[in-house]
């Protein structure tokens, strides 16, 4: 007598895992769901185009500090000049701010692209 539901497996998740992959493995891929996804983000393109040009800004702004901070030790703390650590410091400080400004309106973006596009489907009965 198995102590949990569903046999082998602990608590019978390795048997519906299995079956799902293999399920998944009969699926093929529907280029007309991809078309009619696509043709409903055409509609917000200019605000998908805005969403990405926003993560691609956040991901830039990542990067910046850790060149900043390599100049920090070479050009200042190396050659003792503490006006340029001073003011690679707070360039790091406001590159950090503007970053995480960027990623807010991008993830606001994104919740305001998506709830759009849920929309349509909810006012016709879709969930």
């Amino acid at each position: 007598m198995a102590l949990y539901p569903g046999g082998e497996g602990g608590l019978g998740s390795g048997r519906r895992t299995w079956e799902l992959r293999q399920a998944a493995k009969q699926e093929t891929f529907d280029w007309a769901i991809l078309r009619r996804a696509l043709a409903s983000y055409l509609r917000y393109r200019w605000r998908v185009a805005g969403a990405a040009a926003l993560l691609l800004a956040t991901a830039t702004l990542s990067v910046l500090p850790t060149l900043l901070e390599k100049s920090i030790i070479n050009d200042g703390i190396a050659r003792g000049q503490v006006r340029v650590v001073v003011a690679l410091a707070g360039a790091i400080v406001a590159l950090a701010l503007l970053s995480g400004v960027a990623s807010v309106l991008g993830n606001w973006y994104s919740q305001i692209i998506g709830q759009n596009l849920n929309l349509p489907t909810a006012k016709a009965g879709g969930f």
